[in-house]
């Protein structure tokens, strides 16, 4: 596995797992963590859900980044998608921002999810779940702290909460 950083390595069986014990977007228990890491912030880019371009690294201007992946269709996103927008609002003068990769979703189901939660932030279009791949994420929903200098530090695989996820995000202000 030449190549493969070594703390996605850690997490390639849990796809696995997650076929054997059940769903990660079942609603139920899901495989989780928090992992702490050292690697760049591949080049993400594409369009967003309105059709607009945009480039992670460009939208992030210098700001810790929080990338969120998920789907209209799972669960634990579901749940989690009010705290993430609570974070951005709170946040939003912190030179925090965020983004969300809307993974293998119907456009017009996003679009109504994103009314419906009111979600102020973008999210990359991804159908075909290319750019969720290239962070290397197992399974929905999962998140990525980027710091200012595009260096992804924290990956919160499965659903977060809002003050674990706060507290990765002081540790970048900090």
């Amino acid at each position: 596995m030449a190549g493969v950083p070594r703390w996605r390595l850690r997490f390639l069986i849990l796809p696995c797992l997650a076929l054997l014990i059940g769903p990660a977007c079942s609603g139920g228990d899901s495989l989780a963590g928090v992992a702490k890491v050292d690697e760049p912030l591949p080049r993400l880019s594409g369009k967003t859900l309105d059709g607009d371009r945009l480039n992670a690294s460009d939208h992030a201007d210098g700001s810790v980044l929080v990338i969120n992946v998920w789907a209209d269709w799972c669960g634990p996103c579901r749940q989690e998608q009010p705290q993430l927008v609570r974070l951005a609002d709170r946040y939003h003068q912190d030179e925090v921002r965020f983004l969300g990769i809307n993974y293998q979703d119907d456009r017009d189901a996003a679009r109504a999810w994103v009314e419906e939660f009111g979600v102020p932030y973008p999210s990359l279009y991804d159908p075909s779940g290319r750019t969720a791949v290239d962070l290397g994420f197992p399974f929905l929903p999962d998140t990525y702290v980027v710091d200012r200098e595009g260096t992804i530090r924290w990956v919160v695989f499965g659903a977060s909460d809002e003050e674990e996820l706060a507290g990765l995000i002081d540790d970048l202000l900090a």
